[in-house]
């Protein structure tokens, strides 16, 4: 034991260098963590910055209003850790450059580091760009713009919609098995998706791609609603005398056969269970929260061909509760809006529709979608 007395003390120091590569490693990991949170803080923004240029793009100083927009986001070229912030048309090498619709965003900060100035490093430069199209254009079928919960298409379905698109920015998309797709291009998704492998696509399998924006600013109805409210004094509802373009405090046609003459029905309740409601050249809006009760209702309705609500079925921008919808032999023909709502779609017929909502099930064994001839949006969109 004598013999290895000048070795006492040893350990000590090799405790304390692991002990400084432990922290150090440590460091250099929170720090990287810490540089790729800024990335995808300046990433989101310079995505921002890139459709609002395109937004502008036809309508007056695209650059500046894509450099407003970095602005508004906190990236100003000069200030703070921002030394670089460019709006222009795409690069010579960008496959975009010769697409008169597109244009670029680039945004350059440097960011200050911890650890790493121990080895001289005093900065970290992050670099983000985006290219966004002006025109992009798309007949679509079904959105589902809530970026969480799942939407889903049952098992065995069989979904022919060749003139149109699918589009799904939930967290999750659900495909039941063996089902049969057809879309005029692949189903775009933004989350997870499963099921998908035993399915049947035409033009081919759902693709990732960035989240899809609320189209109704793009579509004329639509917007009209947006804009132009109803009355709020409501009227009483009487299912013998009906009256349209009114707003009613509630509508009830439960266990009843109901014909709406046309013209637009704004109601903060609707109530239809084991009804057989139809009517052509309708718009219903519904103005409250509370889902309208539709699960046992058959529904063979269609918007109108002109005027202001022009292709608009139901419009419900509130509606917050999953909603239930049956179609009959005539199917649904219109814009069916429920933004913030599950909608759940039951019909094996044919419906000529698009259909807007917070995430959307289809329980149909067989149905036929085709676009209205209003149903093409053109809006900006992120490409790169």
């Amino acid at each position: 034991m004598r013999k290895h007395a000048h070795e006492r003390g040893q350990t000590l120091p090799i405790i304390a260098v692991a002990a400084l590569l432990l922290t150090a490693m440590a460091g250099f990991a929170a720090e990287v963590g810490y540089h790729q949170y800024q990335q995808r803080i300046q990433q989101t923004a310079t995505d921002s910055a890139a459709l609002a240029a395109a937004a502008e793009l036809n309508l007056g100083d695209w650059v500046t209003a894509g450099q407003n927009d970095a602005t508004k986001n906190g990236f100003t070229a000069g200030s703070g850790a921002v030394t670089y912030v460019s709006v222009g048309t795409p690069r010579p090498s960008d496959p975009y450059n010769s697409d008169p619709s597109a244009v670029e965003a680039d945004i350059t900060a440097t960011y200050p580091t911890f650890f790493e100035r121990i080895f001289g490093v005093t900065g970290a430069t992050v670099t983000t760009r985006a290219v966004a199209i002006a025109n992009a254009t798309s007949k679509w079928c079904m959105l589902a713009l809530d970026t969480s919960g799942t939407s889903s298409i049952n098992a065995h379905a069989n979904v022919n919609a060749p003139d149109c698109d699918i589009a799904v920015n939930n967290s999750h998309l659900s495909i039941g098995g063996q089902s049969t797709i057809t879309t005029a291009s692949p189903i775009e998704y933004s989350g997870s998706l499963t099921g998908a492998g035993t399915s049947t696509f035409d033009p081919g399998p759902p693709v990732t791609a960035l989240p899809a924006s609320d189209p109704c600013p793009q579509i004329a109805s639509c917007r009209y609603a947006q804009q132009n409210p109803p009355p709020t004094t409501c009227q009483t509802f009487n299912a013998a005398s009906i009256q349209p373009n009114q707003t009613y405090c509630s509508i009830d046609v439960s266990n009843q056969t109901v014909n709406f003459p046309p013209g637009w029905y704004a109601t903060g309740d609707l109530k239809a269970n084991k009804a057989n409601v139809s009517g052509t050249g309708v718009t219903f809006i519904i103005t409250g929260s509370n889902a309208p009760n539709m699960n046992n209702a058959n529904f063979n309705v269609s918007a109108p061909t002109s005027g202001d609500y022009a292709g608009l079925l139901f419009y419900a921008p509130n509606v917050t509760q999953p909603v239930t919808m049956n179609s009959g032999n005539g199917g649904m023909n219109g814009i069916i809006y429920f933004l913030k709502s599950n909608l759940t779609m039951n019909t094996g017929t044919t419906a000529q529709v698009i259909i807007i909502s917070g995430q959307f099930s289809l329980n149909s064994s067989d149905t036929t979608f085709s676009p209205l001839t209003s149903a093409e949006i053109t809006y900006p969109r992120l490409v790169e």
